[in-house]
């Protein structure tokens, strides 16, 4: 395989932090934290003895 021009391959760079950045936005926004159910836009971590507020609740979260 010939090898890749520094065009090319700064191209290329920018393309996969592109998607690798849509994906962290897609998983923040769809993610439910550690041990806690979510559905829809309630995230429920009742009965889970938390001290602190789980990270990761989903940013269209209604009900907590």
């Amino acid at each position: 395989m010939p090898p890749i021009g520094s065009e090319k391959r700064a191209a290329l760079c920018r393309v996969w932090a592109l998607a690798l950045a849509l994906l962290a936005c897609v998983a923040s926004v769809t993610g439910c934290p550690h041990k806690c159910s979510c559905s829809g836009s309630h995230v429920d971590c009742q009965g889970l003895g938390l001290k602190t507020v789980p990270k990761g609740i989903p940013r269209n979260a209604e009900r907590l």
